[in-house]
This record gives C-alpha cells, structure tokens and sequence, in this order.
C-alpha cells in the first residue's frame, strides 16, 4: 500500500507539470547553456550508477531527455554521494537529482519533483523486524553520508548511534560485515545491490519515508533552475517522460529483498494453499481452519480488485486536470490525435484547435480572490464541456484547449460568453481565441496547439476577440535565436557610445545621449532597431536599462574626477518605469560609482508616456524628489500634446529629427520646429533638437532660441575612449 501511496503522490506531481506544459514550449530557454553537467551517485541502481565507466540508469536517461528538450547536452560525473554533494555546492557541477527536504532546500534550489522513492531498514540475516524507527534506539544504524536519512535520523534524535558510508553498497557491506547492526537506505537501490552482489542483507521493515526526488541546483543559479523547470515540463508534456519510464519499466519494477505489495501476494498465496493442503492431506482438520482460508481468499481478492480500482482512479487523475475534471494537456494531445486520425477517413474534412482564455479572470482575482476565480474557471469548463465539441482540455489559470469541427466554435462564442452563475458571483465571460486549421497549418495537435497560441496572443495584442492563424503570427527563427542568446549571455556583450549635445549659446559641450550597441558573438554588430523591440516584447529590456544606467554612473563620475563633467542621458521605456523598481536601480549605480546625481538624466519616448500615465507620473516624481532630471525623447511622433506632456515632471523636450533634418527645405517641418521651441520655452522646457546635420541647419535652430543641438553635424556615436578625446576639444566646429 506504500507503494500506492506513492505512485499517488508522484501522478500528482505529473498532474500539476503537465497543466502548464505547452506554455512553456511556446517560452523555452537556453538559459543552461550548450552543456549542462548533472552529479549522482555512482552505485544507485537502476537510478543512476557507473557500467564500464559509462553513466547509466533511469536518471541519465530522463537527465539526457530534459536537456535536449531544453536545447543542451547533459554530461555526467558520477562518485560518492558526499563527494558529489560537495562538488555541487561548490559549482563543479550543474544540476544532482535528490531527495527533496526542508533542510536540503534552505541550500538548494529544486525543481518540481518528477518521481517518489521511499526508504526501508535493512539487517543482516536473522535479525529482527523493525517496524518503529524508534526500535531502532541503541542500536549501531548506518547510512549514507550526507543523505536524508542521515539528516532525519540526527533531526529525530532517536538515540541509535550512526555510522557513515560513502554510498548505498558500502551501507549494506557494513550490515552484512556485521560493522553495523541495521541500515536506513533508500529501499529501491538497496534492492537491486542485494541481488546484484548477493549479500547476506534483507529488508526488516516496510517501505516508509515517501520523499519527493527532484533536481538541485545551487540557490544562485535562478536561470538554470528555471530552465530546468521549463525544460522537465515539456519533457512531461512531450511524452518524452513516459518513453524513459517505460525503457526502464523492467528496471524500476520491485526487486527481490524489498517488501513489495507483489511479494506480499505471493507468500500469502503460498501460505494458504499449503493451509489447504494440509486441510486435504488431515481429511478435514478443523471448520475453523477451513473458513479461515476461504476468509484469507477473499481478503486477497478485494485487495485485488481495490487495487485495480485504485489503479483506475489514478489512471483517470493523471490525465484529468483537479481543478475543471477536463481532460489535462498530455491526454488532451492524445485525444485529438487519435480524432484527427479518425478524420482523415472522411474526404474533405476540416478540423480546428481553438486556444481560448479568460480574458476577464485577473480582474476577477484582483476584485473577489483567487477561489472566486477558481469557481468562474470550474464553471466555464462545465460549460465547455457541454458544447458537443471533440474534446477540450484546461491549460490552467483560465486558458482552454478545444478541438473541433471548423467554424463550431466560433459559432458557438454567444454561447459561450452568455451570463454564468457561479456559488459566489455572477457574470458574462469575456473570451478571446486564436484559431488553427487542420489540415492546412499542422498535421499533428502539438502543432495546431502552438499555432493556436500564436493566435490568441496576436488576439490579445491587437485586442481582438478571435483571430485566425496566418504563417505572417509567427515570428522569425533567427529573432527567437536572437532572444535565446540574449538569454544565455546577458548584458556581457554589450556596449555603450555616446553622442554629444552642444549647447548653442556657448557653443560647448554640456551632455551627451547614451546608446546601446550589442556586439553579437556570432553574428558581429546587432542593430539596436532589431534587438531592443524583441526584449521589449519578451521583459528583458530592464536589463539593457541597468547595464546602461550603471555605465552611464561609471562614465560620468570619472568625466566629473576628469574636470569635464557632462550629463549623460540613458533611454528608458514604459515598462521600466511601470513594472520594476527603477528609481532603487538608479539609486544602486549612483552610489557604487559615487556619481553626481545631476550627471544623470532618464529619457522616455512621448508614446511611452501614455502606456500607463499615472504609474509613469509617480516613478518620475520619485526620481525627481532624489534629484534625476527626465526629458521627453522623439517628440512629434506620438500625438500628445504638450499641454498633456506638461502634467509629467520632466524638465527637457526632445523633437524627433524627423522634423529637424529638412527644416531648411520644408518649411512646414520648420515652422513645427519653432512653435514646438515657444511653447516648450514657455512650459519652462529646455530644448533640444535631434538629428542636426549640417551647420546650416544649427545656425537656423539659433535663430528660433534652440537651446542645444545632436546630430552628426557635431559627430556620429562614439565610443568612450573618443568621446572622452572630443569632449576635450570642445563643441561646435569651425
């Protein structure tokens, strides 16, 4: 029955990985790098252990799998456990599978779990049962060093005395050696050691202990733990899992030595067919000892059929999602398969997954908690469910899957988004889809399902409620490899220039713009045009804006240390202003670099400005009440006003070069330039105009009151050693 227990616990496990599974497919990394180094042990079988000096076992294979489903290659270093233990905390290697325990994660970082073992007492021949940990009290118990049941039997204080063993074969050499007079291991591996090197060592006591077995990595590698994470859920999504398991079924299937359910049923049987048989042989010993056999059968028979039922149950909660009882992704993938396999039978058959999400449920979590949300999305899948179409899963926090007929389910979105009662509020369902059809855009469900999340978020970024996929959704290969090596290599391969602003009436230089350049290992120079909109569409620009603002700090403190102080500006956009704490950041680089916070300036684009306006306005009065001035960059591209952009406390306007580099042939741009330039002056703005190219067009911009002047007039981008050379020289050329 422990064994049910587990395998219970470890199909919950599976249940919860593969809810979130094609999500992140459509998000996977390279996060590990091209080679991941997984730790083990290297006599635990059929788990791990060495053969020839070649790692094998359950662990390797499933370790193999995870990592090519992330994009790498898993190597492996196998030794003893307090070895491996040692060399995992000091980063000599990656990732060690282990048991999962509150003392183990104030260290490690752990995946979700992918499996559960449990553990069992062992002694040498003749000794006696131990059914109570605590029997254990007196006694010399050895375990593996550095292993759970070391730190639970220390943590329990049972009174037995410990002995160390470097790993699982040498604990039950001990027993048998008579060093010790029981073991506490892990009961799978010590099952097979038994029967591999036949020593005289049993188990004498049930399994007990069940422990989550996960992957740990060190706590400061968050990028490799969530990249494990992604990379077992698409394992388990995949089916690639289940392949592992089932190349080891015989493997992992219980062992002689072990107390095991099997074997339980074995000596039972033997026990009362030899009952009997005596009765037979005796002619009729006793009625007593009749009926107990025939109470003996039937006791085995309902433990039968309880176990097939159980077997059942489980069967039906690892494919089922807790949460709405519709099918979970895995088994959702399998159903449609075998349906669209059904439906190529038919001539002229047209099929479609539709992805569909709640779109109204965060607000739904924010206002009335998240059990509220649980009962609208158990509502909404009974509701899904009823709808007569092919089969439908839920991909958790109110994303569905559905196959269907084309077209049947847009018919049915009235339906869909009609009012819903709920136990505890009622409401009309806002739904947006994304659409895929079969046959024409993916022979397969793992296709459409990708190309119908595709879809929906192009429904969600256009704020469309249904969109149908088109090739044109998906974005481009060597972009997604663009954001995967940003990913691996953080801000390591960028750089900073800097673009001088003179200032007219002196005709010097007094600031300058700070600009990205990312020198790509592979592909050399990287257009900031192409790079920055694909970190901006993934979340990791706000790591360009640190690197940027610390390299801003770093250049002009040594400019000021230099005698030629200088303004240095750093773009920044709406997200970094509206979701992440960029006034402590800015606060960070100006005291590591003991930088003048007037040597500092933030631009924002006017269209930025409008994204979220009150969030923008209180992160730009933080920044301004500790001094950080903030100009508006490209004005004249967006339509805001200025009387709107005067609502912002910013102290500096930018107009776009758009307007700039033609003034002097369009007079239209021109005189857009010089009321942009009055009434900025009389917003009390200073004024810069952007793009300059030539001394012409600088002495026009004098003549309307321009207070400074960039552009390639005065020079291109530069890097820091020359913009330190030039900001020597001075300004303006003559």
């Amino acid at each position: 029955m422990s064994r049910l227990v587990s395998a219970v616990a470890m199909l919950a496990g599976v249940l919860v990985l593969a809810a979130g599974a094609i999500r992140a497919q459509e998000q996977a990394r390279d996060a590990a790098g091209s080679a991941v180094l997984f730790g083990g042990d290297a006599n635990y079988p059929p788990f791990e252990w060495l053969d020839g000096g070649n790692a094998r076992g359950f662990l390797i294979a499933l370790e193999d799998a995870v990592a090519a489903t992330g994009g790498a290659e898993a190597t492996h270093r196998l030794g003893d456990w307090p070895d491996i233990i040692a060399a995992l905390e000091a980063g000599e290697v990656d990732v060690v599978p282990m048991f999962v325990s509150p003392e183990r994660e104030e260290i490690f970082g752990f995946t979700r779990p992918f499996y559960y073992l449990s553990h069992s007492i062992y002694g040498g021949e003749g000794a006696a049962n131990v059914h109570d940990i605590r029997q254990l009290a007196g006694h010399r118990v050895v375990v593996e060093n550095r292993s759970y049941a070391q730190n639970e039997l220390m943590r329990l204080d049972i009174g037995a005395t410990l002995v160390l063993a470097p790993n699982t074969l040498a604990a039950l050499r001990t027993i048998a050696a008579g060093d010790a007079e029981y073991g506490v291991l892990a009961a799978p591996p010590s099952d097979w050691l038994i029967n591999l090197h036949d020593l005289p060592v049993e188990a004498v006591g049930p399994p007990f202990w069940p422990r989550p077995y996960a992957f740990a990595v060190r706590k400061d590698r968050e990028a490799l733990l969530a990249w494990l994470d992604e990379a077992l859920e698409i394992t388990f999504a995949s089916g690639r899992y289940e392949e592992v398991s089932k190349a080891y079924a015989a493997e992992l299937a219980p062992r002689p030595g072990g107390i095991a359910f099997s074997e339980a049923l074995r000596q039972t049987a033997a026990i009362v067919g030899g009952l009997a048989l005596i009765a037979l042989v005796a002619g009729g010993w006793s009625w007593l000892l009749r009926r107990r056999v025939r109470e003996r059968t039937q006791e085995l028979a309902d433990e039968l059929a309880r176990r097939e039922q159980a077997e059942a149950r489980l069967r039906h909660l690892a494919n089922h999602d807790a949460e709405t009882g519709l099918p979970t992704l895995s088994h959702f993938l399998e159903l449609a398969d075998d349906t669209l396999k059904a439906a190529t039978e038919t001539p002229g058959a047209e099929k479609e997954v539709v992805a569909l999400r709640l779109a109204d449920l965060e607000s739904i979590v924010m206002n009335f908690g998240y059990d509220v949300a649980q009962g609208v999305v158990r509502a909404f899948g009974r509701r899904l469910q009823g709808l007569g179409l092919d089969t439908q899963a839920h991909a958790g926090r109110g994303a569905f899957v559905v196959l269907a007929d084309r077209g049947a389910v847009r018919s049915r979105i009235s339906q869909m988004t009609a009012r819903l009662d709920t136990d505890r509020l009622t409401l009309f369902p806002q739904v947006v889809a994304g659409a895929a059809a079969w046959p024409q855009y993916g022979e397969n469900t793992r296709d459409l399902v990708r190309r119908a999340e595709t879809a929906l978020a192009t429904s969600l970024e256009r704020h469309q409620a249904w969109a149908d996929f088109e090739p044109s959704f998906e974005p481009e290969k060597s972009d997604l490899q663009l954001v995967g090596d940003f990913r691996q290599s953080g801000s390591k391969g960028l750089h900073a220039v800097f673009q001088p602003q003179v200032d007219l009436d002196s005709g010097r230089i007094v600031a300058a713009e700070i600009l990205v350049r990312w020198n790509h290992p592979r592909l050399g120079p990287v257009s900031p045009a192409r790079f920055i909109p694909l970190l901006e569409d993934v979340g990791l620009i706000m790591e360009v804006t640190a690197f940027m603002i610390d390299e801003a700090a770093r250049v002009a403190s040594g400019l000021r240390r230099a005698g030629t102080p200088c303004t240095l500006s750093v773009n920044v956009a709406a997200y970094d202003l509206t979701d992440t704490d960029l006034p402590r950041i800015v606060e960070t680089a100006l005291k590591r670099h003991d930088t003048a916070v007037s040597d500092l300036q933030l631009e924002l684009t006017e269209t930025s400005v409008a994204e979220d306006p009150s969030k923008v306005r209180e992160a730009l009065g933080v920044l301004r009440t500790a001094g950080v001035q903030a100009a508006i960059d490209d004005f004249g591209t967006g339509y805001s006003s200025l009387a709107y952009l005067s609502q912002f406390p910013v102290g500096e306007l930018k107009i776009d070069q758009m307007f700039v580099k033609d003034l002097l042939a369009n007079e239209r741009h021109h005189l857009i330039v010089r009321s942009t330039i009055s009434m900025a002056h009389a917003l009390g703005l200073l004024v810069v105009a952007e793009g300059v190219e030539d001394i012409d067009t600088i002495t026009a911009l004098r003549e309307d009151s321009c207070d400074r002047v960039q552009g390639y007039a005065i020079t291109k981008p530069l890097p820091e050693t020359d913009f330190r050379e030039f900001l020597k020289q001075g300004g303006l050329p003559h």
